[in-house]
């Protein structure tokens, strides 16, 4: 994306906020001007004093000039101290509304989005690219005005005292600042691979935090360590080359300031000795300033512009999430009061790759109230048709009915306050067990939670705890992970929709609180259509409906006993598990 798309792009943001930035960069230019003014009075004060030193010393106008001196000073520092509190006020506000958008974003993106990206790249485009784009808005955008007007007011004040030295200055600056400019744009490739593989190294550590059980229980350290250090190698080369290349502007510009202060004084010192151009004293004193002023400020322009290179990379990674492609929502679509529960599969096509279908013209017909078990093979397709009900993906082909109407046709979250989850990955955050359990639902009483913790199994769990429910859990507390399963069911529980999805309820639970939970879900789950995958064929014996699946496909229904009767795929997988020839 093109520099000036990523600016039309993200304007909104700066445009929010425009009046409090157009105050600071005014604070920013007349700050600026008060000190470029400066070296204009300390060369009236030298010369009224040269003047003075073969007769007499014109004190009350050596006075006066330091009296301006002392408000160009002070005006200038006040206005630089405002400028200085309105930037980051801004700076913050901005990445503020820019994480806002960017977690809501997550809302909206599909499934499909998080299975081609790592967690780590995501975060670190929130994170770190956030804190990139703000810094260079507020820090770097009012550094150039500043230098720019700086730029500009000591190129007037210098033409206005002597064209002759002016011409020096400028053209040995301009010299040391192209160079700069050749730098820097060999460098921009550079600092859009350190964006690129900062958001890599994130996730692979973040890949080896999370996963260091089972990194040190396979013995795995070693690969985890190589697999980290090729990222974190390639990523030190290139911010190395980046900041070794972009680090050189400043020795550069510094010699060039040094040798402008040369250039100026001998060239001073000559015009003076030949009374040429009214060069004095004051005149070459006033030059070495703002000669100095003069490399610094380019000096300061190439920093700001190097400083942006990351700013655009980081920028366009931000553009690219907020503009990833989202699920799609029909605004139009109808929101139902109440769901009765039947639900009807017909001829469902699906593939998270196009041209790739895994579910191929999947059909069934589910009463309410109906327990309907969905059993098969790894891979077989099982959470695949559970998120296609939850509306997680969008079909390729077929379509999915909820009393008689495609979900297709009713708004995402409608569909959602109908049906209970108990996901086979475990989700618990940083709170009360409470709030764990009554997550996104206010409406659940003291009694009613009582209720819960016991047909969970959780009230003896919970009991033991310092604070009972309102003891806080987060990562580093001692849970195990079938406690936090307990939790995940209990949070089903509160929801109390009508449809009921467990998958792999109580994969993470032994045997004797498997027994507890069954007995629990059994009264869940009566009167709600209830789908169950489920790898332990003894939890769903008593399922109204059992759907095996191979390869996509439905390939045998009925019941227990219907299916045992069949000889075939589930008869199988039961022998498999309970060891019956």
């Amino acid at each position: 994306m093109s520099v000036l798309k990523l600016i039309m792009r993200i304007s909104a943001y700066v445009k929010k906020y425009r009046f409090k930035l157009l105050a600071a960069f005014v604070c920013t230019a007349a700050g600026s001007l008060m000190n470029v003014a400066f070296p204009e009075v300390v060369r009236q004060i030298t010369d009224t004093i040269a003047a003075g030193l073969s007769s007499s010393i014109d004190v009350p106008a050596v006075i006066r000039y330091s009296l301006a001196g002392l408000l160009l000073t002070a005006g200038g520092f006040v206005f630089l101290f405002l400028q200085s509190a309105i930037l980051p006020q801004v700076s913050q506000l901005m990445s503020r509304d820019i994480r806002r958008d960017m977690n809501r974003k997550t809302d909206r993106i599909p499934l499909s989005y998080f299975d081609t990206r790592q967690n780590g790249d995501t975060l670190s485009r929130i994170t770190t690219d956030v804190d990139i784009f703000t810094n260079a808005v507020t820090n770097n955008i009012s550094g150039i005005i500043s230098s720019v007007v700086t730029l500009a007011g000591s190129l007037a004040m210098m033409l206005y005292i002597n064209v002759i030295l002016t011409l020096i200055v400028a053209a040995l600056s301009i010299t040391f600042f192209t160079l700069n400019a050749f730098l820097m744009r060999k460098s921009q490739p550079y600092f859009n691979s350190q964006q690129e593989l900062l958001g890599t190294v994130n996730a692979k550590a973040e890949e080896a935090i999370s996963g260091h059980l089972a990194i040190k229980s396979f013995g795995g350290e070693n690969g985890a360590k190589k697999d980290f250090s090729e990222s974190n190698s390639k990523l030190a080369k290139d911010a190395w080359i980046s900041q070794f290349v972009s680090g050189m502007m400043m020795p550069i510009m510094n010699a060039g300031g040094l040798f402008c202060h040369v250039a100026v004084v001998c060239s001073g010192v000559f015009l003076m000795l030949h009374n040429a151009s009214g060069v004095t004293i004051g005149v070459i004193v006033a030059f070495v300033n703002y000669s100095g002023i003069f490399s610094s400020v380019l000096t300061s322009i190439s920093q700001f512009i190097s400083s942006l290179q990351p700013a655009f990379s980081a920028t366009g990674r931000i553009i690219e999430f907020l503009d990833a492609e989202e699920f799609i929502e029909n605004e139009s679509g109808k929101v139902l009061d109440s769901v009765k529960g039947d639900i009807t599969f017909s001829d469902v096509k699906f593939g998270y790759v196009k041209d790739k279908i895994i579910i191929h013209g999947f059909s069934a017909d589910v009463k309410a109230g109906s327990k309907v078990a969905i059993v098969g093979p790894t891979g077989a397709g099982k959470s695949t048709v559970i998120n296609l009900l939850l509306r997680f993906y969008e079909l390729d082909g077929g379509e999915i009915l909820i009393d008689g109407i495609s979900i297709a046709d009713l708004k995402r979250r409608n569909l959602h306050e109908f049906i209970g989850l108990v996901p086979q990955d475990i989700w618990t955050f940083e709170g009360s067990i409470r709030d764990n359990i009554t997550y996104s639902n206010d409406n659940v009483s003291d009694e009613k939670l009582d209720e819960i913790l016991k047909a969970s199994g959780l009230m003896y769990f919970v009991s033991a705890m310092p604070e009972g429910v309102n003891t806080v859990i987060n990562e580093q507390s001692n849970l195990s992970a079938g406690q936090r399963q307990l939790i995940t069911i209990a949070r089903a529980m509160a929801k109390n929709s009508p449809i009921l999805i467990l998958d792999e309820a109580t994969s993470s639970v032994d045997t004797r609180t498997e027994k507890i939970i069954q007995s629990a879900l059994d009264t869940l789950m009566a009167g709600r259509t209830s789908f169950i995958i489920a790898h332990r064929l003894s939890t769903i014996q008593n399922a109204d409906l059992i759907l095996v699946m191979k390869d996509g496909n439905i390939v045998e229904t009925g019941k227990h006993d219907e299916l045992l009767a069949m000889n075939g795929v589930y008869a199988d997988i039961y022998r498999s598990q309970f060891d019956t020839k």
